[in-house]
């Protein structure tokens, strides 16, 4: 009888302010993310790789979020109501 496998670990979680640079190499496109650190400076905060080939959706999603959220923050600027303070989740 097979011994069942533990449960995968949840994926890590990344924190960034910006990015520090991407480069492309064997299909592989890999943005390395950047975080300021206590004094200010850009520091690592890890590096998402994305396959060449899914690269187009990978940015339009991150376009169709940003368009999203401007949307949200047009729309309770136009209430005069502050935006969420819970946060809130587009798309699907």
């Amino acid at each position: 009888m097979d011994t069942p496998l533990p449960p995968a670990p949840p994926p890590p979680v990344l924190f960034a302010d910006g990015m520090r640079e991407a480069h492309v190499a064997n299909g592989v496109v890999r943005l390395a993310l950047a975080m300021l650190g206590g004094d200010g400076k850009p520091a690592p905060a890890g590096v998402v790789m994305v396959p060449l080939t899914q690269l187009p959706a990978f940015a339009n999603a991150i376009i169709a979020l940003t368009r999203q959220v401007e949307a949200k923050l047009r729309e309770a600027q136009q209430q005069q109501a502050p935006p969420p303070d819970g946060g809130f989740r587009l798309g699907s």
